[in-house]
């Protein structure tokens, strides 16, 4: 209490006076105040007044009474209360900052995947352009905004696994992204285009006429129809499409889009790009091969898919030189599904597959059959899809049916239709070479049905070319018999054998003869029988006093 200090008591003697002295009116209460906490033998503190405001701290501090008196000024008590206000106050700052920052943080990642959810829902990730969900939102708004008519098209690449299995992923995902922008430039404003799962693909036109739609599509398809790949080689695309033109019977653009996709599924791996419009008729036909697709596993594991053989006769002899396994479905009730109903759709399905392989085992099969049974077997031809090619192992298949079930090669053959020469000669070749070496020979079915080439026949080793009905068909007008004879002629200068399907008259039997045609297969010699009936001919061709068994013998 007496110190250095210029405001300190000064050689006092009663602490209660000094205070009195100091200030005798602010300081008579707190004088008092400190008498009784000195008394009480208590603690506290009290306020007064000696130059300035001051904090009078009392302590009492166990020793013989003694209580510990302190001084200390008001303005050190308020610069350490400001300084510990000050520090709690920049404290309470930087807390409300982190944690704005804090909030800023969440909302920035919020915002963010946002976006990102955005981008997943509406950016598709190949093209970087319109989702079918970013689709299906602008379509709803850009429907009603016109007086011209819309359409709705849903398109796909026919065969694009096999051009992945063949190219790689990365490859088809350039197919992808160069038939997106081939599409995208051709739109107008008020158009868009989107890009779904796989090889699917969804715009919206807008049109005045049904003229103009198709003009624009096939404008479209011309521009597309051949890619070239990083390698350099020219891949013909085949590509369906299916259109639904809006008529106001549903305002659904999802159910608009389901349309497209039926009539697309109608017409899917044709051969060819293709396109077909929605109708009743189109539902109805997809149900019902939708009801074809449920089954055809279950019919396939319980053998309902049986074998019909179709003779083929020399022409010069006239005599029993083959036959073609034909497939036919048998269903457990009896009743016979017509070939038409299932082979397209199994050929667009891919189940084609599984089926050629059944019947090349089933044909294997009953080849020893007929052997252990005495009879003379002649070779029989077995159908592969085009579709088979494009699997690697399939040759490697086939060798191993055949070497299975103990039958020589010189008793099968396979045919496979014109179109499949021209998808990819390359792979073509291989095939034929691989099976060749093990003594199986090839034939071109349907020659003359799609895009028939003199120059195609010098690039493909086949043993037999298969003109198509189409020109049996014809015979009879000059210009077509020439153009037979002229195939024939062709075709045996290179070493190739010639049959001729369809053949049902005598006049066409006559005709193929007299130009040089080596096999005649049609109604006219033999329809297609079964298994029990073709055994029968077989038994009476080469053992009911014909010469011709010791001629297969030889």
């Amino acid at each position: 209490m007496d110190s250095q200090h210029t405001e300190s008591f000064k050689n006092f003697r009663n602490v209660y006076a000094a205070l009195l002295t100091a200030d005798p009116v602010n300081n008579k209460d707190s004088a008092e105040k400190l008498w009784q906490m000195i008394n009480s033998k208590k603690g506290g503190y009290i306020e007064f007044y000696n130059g300035s405001q001051k904090y009078m701290y009392c302590s009492p501090i166990g020793v013989n009474n003694w209580m510990l008196l302190t001084v200390t000024p008001a303005s050190v008590i308020e610069d350490k209360t400001n300084m510990v206000l000050n520090k709690t106050y920049l404290l309470g700052i930087l807390l409300i900052a982190i944690f704005l920052l804090f909030i800023w943080h969440i909302m920035r990642i919020h915002t963010r995947n946002q976006k990102e959810l955005m981008d997943i829902a509406y950016v598709d990730e190949v093209t970087g352009g319109h989702s079918f969900a970013k689709f299906f939102k602008e379509a709803e708004l850009l429907l009603p905004e016109t007086d011209k008519k819309t359409a709705i098209i849903s398109m796909d690449i026919d065969g694009f696994k096999y051009f992945n299995d063949m190219f790689g992923y990365g490859e088809g995902n350039d197919l992808l992204r160069y038939i997106w922008q081939e599409v995208k430039a051709s739109l107008n404003e008020g158009e868009i285009l989107a890009h779904g799962v796989a090889d699917t693909f969804i715009f919206l036109l807008r049109f005045d006429t049904r003229e103009e739609l198709l003009w624009r599509i096939n404008d479209l398809c011309l521009h597309l129809n051949n890619y070239i790949t990083k390698s350099g080689q020219v891949y013909k695309l085949s590509l369906s499409m299916g259109i639904y033109e809006v008529d106001g019977e549903t305002d659904d653009i999802v159910s608009m889009a389901d349309r497209a996709y039926i009539a697309r599924q109608t017409i899917k791996n044709k051969g060819d790009t293709a396109w077909a419009f929605y109708d009743g008729a189109v539902r109805d036909k997809l149900l019902h091969e939708k009801e074809i697709e449920s089954q055809m596993e279950k019919a396939l594991a319980e053998g309902e898919f049986i074998a019909y053989y179709q003779p083929k006769y020399s022409t010069k002899e006239q005599k029993l030189i083959g036959a073609e396994a034909l497939v036919r479905w048998r269903r457990s009730n009896g009743i016979i599904v017509p070939p038409y109903q299932f082979v397209p759709l199994f050929e667009r399905n891919g189940f084609i597959n599984k089926v050629d392989r059944y019947m090349f085992e089933l044909v294997c099969r009953q080849q020893m059959r007929w052997l252990k049974q005495g009879l003379i077997p002649v070779p029989i031809s077995v159908n592969m899809s085009r579709m088979c090619l494009y699997d690697p192992h399939i040759v490697d298949e086939y060798i191993g049916v055949l070497n299975g079930s103990g039958l020589s090669a010189a008793y099968i053959k396979l045919e496979l239709t014109e179109s499949a020469f021209f998808e990819n000669i390359s792979i073509m070749n291989n095939v034929i070479e691989a099976l060749h070496k093990v003594g199986i020979k090839v034939l071109m079915d349907d020659f003359g049905t799609g895009y028939s080439s003199m120059m195609m026949l010098k690039n493909v080793a086949i043993d037999v070319l298969k003109l198509d009905k189409s020109f049996v068909d014809d015979i009879g007008d000059d210009r077509s018999e020439k153009i037979i004879s002229n195939i024939i002629y062709l075709a045996h200068s290179l070493q190739i054998e010639v049959t001729a399907e369809g053949v049902e008259t005598a006049a066409q039997f006559e005709f193929l003869k007299s130009v040089g045609c080596d096999y005649i297969q049609g109604y006219y010699f033999g329809k297609p029988q079964l298994a029990e009936d073709f055994a029968a001919l077989l038994q009476k061709e080469f053992y009911d006093g014909s010469d011709a068994g010791a001629d297969k013998k030889g």
